[in-house]
């Protein structure tokens, strides 16, 4: 089986997972609460602004900054966002376990952990 098949049927599987599907609900909550979609616009465009500036050497005034703080406060008790950034979360995990594996295999990491495994396993025995 080809390496470009695998890779078609873990993204198939990633789709078809429960962090997955909970992450979609929880951005399709986000994207329904009105509150919440302002927070982020307004936090968006700030922080566009901030950022422009930091990249043209200007210094970020007070009133930006705190505006943004100001906003960070909001989202954080903002229930939808809330729930959405801990979904994406525990996706990024997974994608992070898979992500670690494959690595481990590429660097034959993986292949010195499975022997590592069996032979404790054997001790055992």
């Amino acid at each position: 089986m080809s390496v470009i098949k695998k890779a078609k049927e873990l993204g198939e599987e990633l789709v078809n997972s429960q962090e997955y599907a909970e992450l979609k609900r929880k951005e399709s909550a986000l994207y329904d609460d009105e509150k919440a979609t302002s927070l982020l616009k307004e936090y968006e465009n700030i922080n566009k602004q901030v950022q422009m500036a930091r990249n043209n050497g200007k210094e970020i005034n007070e009133k930006h900054q705190k505006k943004l703080q100001s906003l960070q406060l909001k989202m954080e008790q903002n229930p939808s966002i809330n729930t959405y950034i801990e979904s994406q979360k525990k996706f990024n995990e997974v994608m992070n376990s898979i992500n670690k594996i494959i690595n481990g295999y590429i660097s034959g990491q993986a292949e010195q952990e499975n022997e590592s495994e069996q032979s404790s396993s054997n001790i055992i025995t």
